[in-house]
């Protein structure tokens, strides 16, 4: 049986107040940039995964962490000119510092 409308507003109002909360406790600025680049950042982690197929992969040699470190480090996105530009900054990040051409040695 489906939740009353009302009872759905009101949980998503209380869970989104929760998250941005902890949202907010985040020590980078601006916190919402940052999560929402480190949430694109890591579904495109799983596009290039080895067994998606792509002619790039995630480096095998790198960890989620070693990736993240990366991303920290060096993370200048911005969401000033839109979500398109956004996307193209990550994956020229990307392609610079975590794809590799896939070869089947790779897979061996």
């Amino acid at each position: 049986m489906e939740k009353p409308k009302e009872e759905v507003i009101l949980d998503t109002y209380n869970e989104l107040n929760s998250i941005l909360g902890d949202i907010q406790k985040l020590k980078v600025y601006p916190p919402l940039v940052w999560v929402w680049t480190w949430d694109v950042l890591r579904s495109k982690l799983d596009d290039y995964s080895p067994e998606m197929g792509e002619v790039h992969i995630v480096n095998p040699a790198l960890t989620e962490l070693d990736i993240f470190t990366m991303f920290y480090n060096s993370s200048d996105f911005t969401l000033e000119y839109g979500l398109d530009d956004l996307d193209n900054q990550m994956m020229n990040w990307l392609y610079k510092n975590v794809l590799i051409e896939y070869t089947e040695e790779e897979n061996a």
